[in-house]
């Protein structure tokens, strides 16, 4: 008898605590699912964007009312996108949405890496992030518009800030407040933040990182590995005491281009 009320005791108590770190989520899970979210988000953005692409090769065109159409349907289909325009063979944004970055049309951005690449290989592209005309960082993503004969007509692009994107997959995917989210490209820049203070800034060099050993150790493994967990110390948001954080990361990736995802929380 004394051993049944034991087991029914332990059982009760198993039940109250849920299971094996009930409120305290995994790390990799977490990262793995903030990169299933961001992935999806880039990928229904291609998406659209190859949708443009066919419907202004049907239309005859990048300038023109048919193609002022499908740009303003693309735009409203890409809520993080900061502007969407068709680019000629010289480079020039021909035509531009909304109406706000109407006056930047004849802009000429030939001499970009992404649009040169796409010329080349009439491929879909994702840049880095960039310093446009627009006067803001952020990442071009461009379509070849492909005549029935696989000529080249120019392309058609949607412009965002990847912190647009990945705050919306964090959002979506997390629902324990007290993890962090951080991002990283291939050029160690920080594309993600929840402090905004730190986002544009290049870990390898910024003086806010120096002092930081862990972490730039940490970070030159993520530039090598698509997926891990580490230890690093850093202040968190807010605060200036350094705090020993926990993290995994995981990987997202378009048109050869990646960002590593990071989910840190401090250690208890």
């Amino acid at each position: 008898m004394a051993f049944r009320i034991l087991l029914v005791a332990l059982c009760l108590v198993a039940l109250a605590c849920g299971p094996a770190g009930a409120g305290q989520p995994d790390l990799p899970p977490a990262a793995e699912a903030f990169a299933r979210q961001a992935q999806a988000g880039l990928e229904h953005m291609d998406r659209n964007l190859a949708q443009a692409a066919r419907r202004l090769a049907k239309g005859g065109g990048l300038t023109g009312p048919q193609a002022r159409q499908a740009l303003g349907a693309l735009f409203k289909s890409c809520p993080q996108a900061i502007d969407v325009c068709t680019v000629d063979l010289r480079g020039r944004m021909v035509a531009i949405e909304p109406e706000a970055y109407h006056n930047l049309e004849g802009s000429d951005i030939g001499d970009q890496e992404q649009v040169r690449r796409l010329w080349r290989n009439k491929r879909p592209v994702m840049s880095q992030v960039l310093r446009t005309v627009e006067g803001l960082d952020a990442v071009d993503l461009e379509h070849p518009v492909l005549a029935a004969d696989g000529k080249l007509l120019g392309s058609v692009s949607v412009l965002f800030r990847p912190e647009m994107v990945l705050a919306a997959a964090w959002d979506q995917a997390n629902t324990h407040r007290d993890l962090e989210p951080w991002a990283m490209d291939a050029a160690g820049r920080i594309i993600h933040d929840q402090d905004r203070h730190e986002v544009d800034r290049l870990l390898f060099s910024d003086h806010l990182y120096q002092g930081f050993p862990e972490l730039l150790a940490l970070g030159r493994r993520m530039l090598a590995e698509p997926r891990g967990e580490g230890v690093y110390s850093f202040p968190a948001r807010g605060r200036h005491q350094a705090l020993t954080k926990r993290c995994a990361w995981a990987t997202v990736e378009l048109h050869g281009v990646w960002w590593r995802l990071v989910v840190s929380r401090p250690s208890r």
